[in-house]
């Protein structure tokens, strides 16, 4: 058989010479170790398409080193045959396709009984961290966030990590195993991969599911805990990077059955961290804690993508904390700290006491919001310990015909907040003292800034869209008490 010949019959080749799939000139994360930029996937060349993520090669090769072929399981013949016709190629117009989920049936084999004895992960929450939970804590915890376990194989004692979406769709199961300090044990893998290399070590077909599964471009489509959203509709969301931190902060800062507690979600990697995630969270206020990086570039990128998020979203408050960007060692950076490393040091429930003492809620001696030491300079409040994202845009787009976007408005509910916020600005001797509050708003008066926010909130009494604006005056007011003898 001529190689001219071959060029028309063998679907894995585009011309002489050149094979049909190869790697991709750009790098993206890799989905085993997330490690940044070190990942090339596979792509059609024939149409340029990228095969789904989970095929292609990482190149930490000493840490991570996954190589997935896209031949090797079939799915190559399942690309294929969608895309030929008659021996040969057909012009392909790329469409969104239907998702495909993860059965019900998958996730709930992970989450057996009699598996967690098995779970490292779960294991040392009881017995080897320095301050132990209780169990009841743990098994709260472990069905809020449908956490499961894999009971054998080279992964076995490993956690599952469900990503559901708000809809209850599970989209994708992370798959980590730890060590007994439960940091990370090798590198994370989707478990729709282990149910793959199981089918071939057994020689038998993958499922139904599975094939169709395979043919999607990306799976993590959604934020771990994202599903509590709808359980919880009026809690504030605390957002970290990855879902043991998520786990560790809801152990810690309290369980959403609390209507002053966060939501804690995770996105699953930093640059998983978009709009596509974040629209689900529209309403909300959303407290986002980045993780550590040698050159302070994920704090950087989220606080960037968090002015841009809020624009985009009317009615959606971020927060962006700052405390291990300015405490954190030059050790601790290299390491990539997150919050999960700082909890787990801490008594839990000493640090709840600490939380009940220093509540949300506002009164005319004590006007305080969730207590934060830092350093900034009187009259200059552009980079708090919460960094306030503030846009300008949405006064614009002030608009009371959207109450009935939102199920949950209560008519005058933050009356009583209100009236303690007057009285405690009634105690100044002036409101002409300009202040920067944030990078959009520098040199305006107290007076000024209190027109474009809590009479927007007086207005809009009880409007979740509108809480931000109320947020906003009570950070004032936690700047102003800590030098209150400058502005009475």
């Amino acid at each position: 058989m001529s190689k001219m010949h071959m060029m028309h019959t063998d679907p894995i080749h585009k011309q002489m010479g050149e094979y049909r799939f190869k790697f991709a000139k750009k790098h993206i994360e890799c989905p085993y170790c997330h490690g940044k930029g070190k990942f090339k996937p596979y792509i059609d060349s024939l149409t340029d398409e990228q095969l789904p993520d989970d095929y292609g090669k990482c190149e930490r090769v000493h840490s991570c080193g996954m190589w997935v072929k896209p031949w090797e399981d079939g799915f190559t013949k399942i690309w294929l045959r969608e895309r030929t016709h008659q021996g040969s190629y057909k012009s392909y117009v790329r469409s969104k396709p239907t998702p495909v989920y993860i059965p019900k049936e998958t996730l709930l084999e992970t989450l057996s009984s009699d598996r967690y004895l098995k779970n490292i992960f779960v294991q040392n929450l009881l017995e080897n961290v320095p301050f132990p939970f209780e169990i009841a804590e743990i098994e709260k915890v472990v069905s809020l966030y449908r956490l499961g376990t894999v009971a054998s194989g080279y992964m076995a004692g490993a956690t599952t990590f469900p990503f559901i979406d708000v809809n209850g769709n599970v989209c994708a199961i992370q798959v980590k195993k730890f060590d007994q300090s439960n940091h990370t044990a090798g590198s994370p893998i989707p478990i729709h991969r282990l149910i793959q290399l199981f089918h071939k070590r057994k020689g038998t077909p993958i499922p139904d599911w599975l094939e169709a599964y395979l043919k999607q471009n990306k799976v993590f489509t959604c934020n771990f805990g994202e599903h509590l959203l709808r359980m919880y509709p009026n809690n504030p969301v605390g957002l970290v990077e990855s879902p043991k931190t998520a786990i560790y902060a809801t152990l810690y800062f309290g369980f959403p059955d609390d209507p002053k507690a966060k939501i804690w979600i995770a996105p699953g990697s930093r640059d998983w961290f978009n709009i596509e995630r974040v629209k689900v969270l529209q309403g909300r206020d959303i407290y986002v804690y980045p993780d550590l990086s040698k050159d302070g570039s994920t704090h950087q990128s989220w606080r960037e993508k968090c002015w841009k998020f809020e624009r985009s979203l009317p009615g959606t408050f971020f927060q962006i904390d700052n405390l291990l960007e300015r405490n954190a060692s030059l050790q601790a950076r290299y390491a990539g700290y997150d919050i999960a490393d700082i909890l787990i040091k801490l008594d839990p429930k000493e640090f709840r006491r600490l939380l009940r003492e220093e509540s949300f809620t506002v009164s005319t001696s004590e006007v305080t919001i969730e207590s934060v030491e830092d350093s900034s300079k009187s009259y200059d409040f552009s980079d708090p310990g919460w960094d306030s994202v503030y846009n300008p845009v949405d006064i614009d787009l002030y608009d009371s015909t959207q109450h009935q976007l939102y199920p949950n408005f209560v008519p005058d509910a933050w009356t009583n907040q209100i009236k303690e916020i007057d009285a405690f600005f009634m105690t100044l001797k002036s409101l002409d003292v300009p202040f920067n509050f944030s990078k959009w708003m520098s040199g305006l008066s107290i007076r000024i800034f209190l027109q474009a926010t809590l009479e927007v909130a007086r207005k809009e009494n009880g409007n979740p869209r509108y809480r931000q604006y109320l947020n906003r005056v009570i950070e004032l007011i936690r700047h102003i008490k800590k030098d209150i003898t400058k502005f009475t």
